[in-house]
């Protein structure tokens, strides 16, 4: 029997699965997609509002203040390090006595600051001076 087509394959159960697998990879692959798309479009949003908070709070400026500990003398500049557990030196990065800096982070006896040239660098607390 013909069913009413005028054309019947000679076996159609091999194309029905065909197509009922690439139905079900389909299916599953857009799920897998949206959900991930769906993740990154809320990341998009909240991600903006952490920082913005984060810097709010976290602002205070701290002025350096580098004397040498036998003399007392003001040292004109001192280098800032990349990694203070290593005491990595950048050479390219110093910060002069007087300098008012942004204070970013702080651990153990050391400080991670910012230069106004945008310049970030770890240096010992003893060589700053809280800004009132």
């Amino acid at each position: 029997m013909n069913n009413g087509y005028l054309y019947e394959p000679p076996d159609n159960r091999n194309n029905r699965k065909e197509r009922s697998i690439g139905k079900r990879l389909f299916r599953i692959i857009s799920i897998v997609l949206t959900f991930w798309l769906g993740i990154y479009i809320v990341s998009i949003f909240i991600q903006p509002q952490e920082s913005k908070n984060m810097q709010k709070e976290s602002v205070q400026y701290v002025i350096i203040d580098v004397c040498d500990s036998g003399t007392a003398e003001k040292i004109n500049e001192i280098r800032l390090w990349k990694d203070y557990k290593n005491q990595l030196e950048d050479e390219s990065q110093k910060v002069v006595h007087g300098e008012k800096v942004k204070l970013i982070k702080r651990e153990d006896s050391f400080v991670l600051i910012k230069t106004g040239n945008g310049k970030r660098g770890w240096i010992s607390d003893k060589y700053i001076k809280e800004v009132e």
